[in-house]
């Protein structure tokens, strides 16, 4: 699976830099159709299709990315290290992500319905 995802983020940088693909804050018409060719190439057999496979997990990378994108372009306090690929809280945004993440703490809901109980296990992100 991880050799997926970086073989999907390999292409996607590919098509980033091909004109034919290029679009304006995006890619054109028919970019989930190329990717399923590039990536059907890389793994023969595995059968990956641009609906659902590749849609869903690009997606689910442009929302991580948004959100990484926001802390460090919009929030106070967190810088992004390119040398290690990771976020950097500085001052007191940094002590409160310490604070956050000592409290993280997993809450259980009792659901009740005619047959059983069931519990639900929230973990609390940030």
């Amino acid at each position: 699976k991880k050799e997926e995802e970086e073989a999907l983020i390999n292409c996607l940088l590919e098509l980033s830099c091909d004109q034919q693909w290029k679009g304006e804050g995006g890619f054109k018409n028919g970019y989930l159709n190329q990717l399923e060719i590039m990536l059907n190439n890389k793994f023969p057999n595995y059968g990956l299709k641009a609906i659902p496979h590749i849609e869903s997990k690009f997606k689910w990378f442009k929302d991580k990315y948004t959100v990484v994108s926001e802390m460090v372009n919009k929030t106070s306090g967190f810088q992004w290290d390119d040398g290690n690929k990771m976020i950097i809280a500085n001052g007191i945004t940094s002590e409160l992500l310490e604070d956050s993440i000592h409290n993280l703490e997993k809450e259980t809901i009792n659901l009740n319905d005619d047959n059983n109980d069931k519990e639900l296990f929230l973990i609390l992100l940030l």
